[in-house]
């Protein structure tokens, strides 16, 4: 009997929780950040184990200049994810394929823009950081592939958002989350192996390339697009494209950059060492509060 009523309540949470496609996007952005959670949770020991927080810290400047190229990113997401559901709604593959095209383009102009502006002024990042002896040296090297990876990061996130814009916001959710934890499993290998800063850097990319072409496999599932074709270009849909991106990028802006602000800040007048310290509570923080929001 008790089993019986254990197996209705089952059944009903379950109906609830992925009874439409709507209630499946929603569950799965709460799972997906419960498991970005727990891969926090997990990860920050382990990095710290093998790279201390000075060299640790050094990753996390890293990864904010990837941040910064990312900036190029915002707005450009979500603008994907509501046009291309739109045109998805109307079935009307053409118009799907001009906003992917078109958003790969910006994005990877973006990029390319960033990536320049990385490889020319790389010496004085070093510097604002007040990084020296073997931390500069390795921050110097890195720093031009973390500038290729940060387009690479542009396209693949556009990808994710056509997948989400075809109704598959839960699958976009799923495999970023198998993303971030192929991250840290290839990370701590590598950091096991002795590969140091630039396993983390390997360990990232990775997950990006496995993140990629799940998307393309998901997409393709979904619909064929042929994006390679003049006839994808639209003056229309490219001004309504950076027009929506647009506000949502300056809307955001501010709250974007207090971080990096913060952690220049540290490592100036704390030094590099306090960086993970700050990175484990601020993050951790968000990543509790967004368990609330994710499904929204």
């Amino acid at each position: 009997m008790i089993l019986k009523i254990l197996n209705a309540i089952v059944i009903k949470l379950f109906r609830q929780a992925f009874g439409s496609q709507l209630r499946c996007n929603m569950t799965a952005g709460v799972i997906a950040m419960g498991i970005n959670v727990v891969a926090l949770a997990i990860s920050y020991p382990l990095y710290l184990r093998f790279l201390g927080y000075e060299k640790y810290g050094l990753w996390l400047i890293l990864s904010m200049v990837l941040g910064f190229a990312r900036l190029g990113l915002l707005g450009v997401r979500s603008a994907v994810i509501k046009l291309v559901s739109e045109e998805y709604a109307k079935e009307n593959i053409q118009g799907i394929q001009s906003y992917v095209m078109m958003a790969l383009a910006l994005v990877m102009c973006m990029g390319v823009f960033a990536l320049s502006v990385i490889l020319i002024f790389r010496a004085q990042i070093i510097v604002a950081f007040k990084l020296t002896g073997e931390n500069a040296e390795i921050v110097f090297c890195l720093l031009p592939y973390i500038g290729l990876l940060s387009v690479y990061v542009l396209i693949v996130q556009v990808l994710n958002g056509t997948l989400s814009g075809l109704g598959r916001m839960d699958l976009g959710s799923y495999i970023d989350a198998g993303g971030r934890i192929t991250a840290i499993s290839i990370s701590v290998i590598l950091l096991y192996l002795g590969f140091r800063v630039k396993g983390l850097l390997i360990g990232n990319a990775f997950s990006y390339v496995v993140i990629h072409f799940t998307c393309l496999f998901f997409i393709r599932r979904k619909i064929r697009m042929h994006l390679f074709r003049t006839s994808n270009w639209d003056g229309r849909k490219f001004r309504r494209l950076v027009s929506f991106g647009g506000g949502i990028f300056g809307s955001s802006l501010f709250g974007l950059l207090l971080d990096p602000f913060n952690k220049l800040m540290l490592s100036r007048y704390a030094g590099v060492a306090a960086i993970p310290v700050y990175e484990i509570c601020f993050k951790g923080s968000m990543y509790l509060r967004s368990l609330v929001e994710a499904g929204l």
